[in-house]
């Protein structure tokens, strides 16, 4: 629907999609547009970085099961996809910040729990802030 309505004609073409392209492009120092491979896996990169971030708002961890296990997909292909740009170093909370940044103002998931900050605003279980804070500090480092 976007790329209609912005007459694009693809939806990476979009706002929605375009600045993350453009960061996950100046991160890898490389030219959006020059090389088809290069285009691909740039794309990759915004979609799954958006894609994780949305579902880390939303509470999700990579685990071997549901929507963690997708999460955990979801990134290691984006890692992939970086590392064969030359993106060695962690790069997808770089993503992740500028995914919050760009939406905070379009949806209330993004600007209620930055999904960038490794200790989430309140929550209503300690139970669940504890799960939610180890988690998160093992998904750091791992990345």
């Amino acid at each position: 629907m976007a790329s209609v309505l912005q007459g694009k004609l693809s939806n990476f073409d979009t706002d929605l999609f375009r600045p993350l392209i453009d960061e996950a492009a100046a991160l890898a120092n490389v030219e959006y547009g020059a090389n088809h491979d290069t285009d691909v896996s740039l794309r990759i990169i915004a979609d799954h970085a958006r894609a994780a971030t949305f579902l880390i708002s939303d509470g999700v961890l990579p685990s071997n099961e549901g929507r963690g296990y997708v999460l955990r997909l979801i990134m290691r292909r984006a890692l992939y996809h970086g590392q064969t740009l030359g993106l060695n170093e962690p790069f997808l909370y770089k993503m992740a910040g500028h995914v919050v940044q760009m939406m905070k103002t379009r949806t209330r998931n993004c600007s209620r729990r930055n999904a960038t900050s490794p200790r989430p605003s309140r929550l209503r279980k300690s139970g669940t802030r504890t799960r939610r804070e180890s988690g998160w500090s093992n998904l750091m480092r791992r990345l």
